[in-house]
């Protein structure tokens, strides 16, 4: 196996274990969100409390996306390539 193949394949790899950790992450924190949220906000009313559930299990779905991207992105900066990356975080952010 030469160099290249096997940076393909390292690079498949990471990719693949960055968006399963990411899937698992998630669905532990959509599994967990009341705990964790009563951890974060131990004095909130049940109102506000229920309302910052709503929003963190909303928030977290986006969560494999983040790992995903971030791990493309390290990919292509160890390569050499800083400026894809770049343009890409400008893009989606706006």
């Amino acid at each position: 196996m030469d160099i290249i193949a096997f940076a393909e394949v390292k690079v498949v790899n990471q990719s693949f274990l960055s968006a399963v950790t990411g899937i698992a992450v998630t669905a532990l924190c959509l599994i967990f969100a009341g705990p964790l949220m009563t951890l974060l906000m131990p004095n909130a009313e049940p109102v506000v409390l229920a309302e910052g559930i709503a929003f963190f299990r909303v928030l977290i779905l986006s969560l494999p996306f983040v790992f995903l991207t971030n791990s493309v992105s390290s990919t292509l900066r160890a390569s050499g390539d800083s400026r894809s990356p770049m343009v890409i975080t400008f893009t989606v952010c706006g």
